[in-house]
């Protein structure tokens, strides 16, 4: 790689970085968490460029996504199970539907407390003041615990993930969505699911 290369990749990385600490500074002075949030996600996205830049620069250029062809796979037969997990609130609890795969599995119902929810709640805007854009569930579920069963940890991230909250970036990898608002919004947004009826998870 040339010097006019090694420029290029150094004024990236100062202004992914130069983002970064703008939105931790209006976290910390204003407590902008959506404009923070928003600012996390455009760092995050200079940083998949710079990585971009360094493969053309060093000439390991591999084809993007949408140059290669797709590849035409069969629709999945809709089943029983597809519909499945349901998500929903009932008495201040988070509620979770749900069904094995198998065709004589039974439906089970977990449920998360509206504390449990809180607590998560709380640890992903703290994962976000403290810098962090990306973050697994597993570390939501190790620092959470002893507060927070593990099953309602992660029903409630898989909740979250439903109503566009949170988006999985690679396996067991979270982000947050840059217009998801707070914790209440979060809460709002879940209780405006519709609680299934027997007749309706049947059909």
């Amino acid at each position: 790689m040339d010097i006019q290369g090694h420029d290029i990749l150094g004024k990236t990385t100062e202004l992914e970085h130069t983002i970064q600490s703008t939105a931790f500074e209006m976290l910390r002075q204003r407590g902008a968490y959506d404009q923070a949030q928003q600012l996390l996600v455009v760092a995050s996205d200079v940083g998949k460029l710079k990585s971009r830049l360094q493969e053309i620069l060093e000439g390991k250029v591999r084809p993007r996504p949408s140059e290669t062809p797709p590849r035409r796979t069969p629709k999945p037969k809709r089943t029983s199970t597809s519909r499945y997990p349901i998500f929903f609130i009932s008495e201040d609890r988070l509620c979770k539907l749900g069904k094995g795969k198998q065709k004589t599995a039974k439906e089970y119902r977990h449920e998360a407390a509206r504390s449990s929810f809180d607590a998560v709640a709380r640890w992903i805007q703290s994962a976000l003041i403290g810098g962090s854009v990306e973050w697994t569930a597993k570390s939501v579920d190790d620092d959470l615990a002893g507060k927070v069963p593990s099953y309602q940890t992660y029903l409630i991230l898989a909740a979250l993930q439903s109503i566009g909250v949170l988006n999985p970036t690679r396996r067991g990898y979270y982000t947050v969505a840059s217009d998801s608002g707070q914790p209440q919004d979060w809460w709002n947004a879940l209780l405006r699911l519709p609680a299934p009826t027997s007749q309706s998870v049947e059909d």
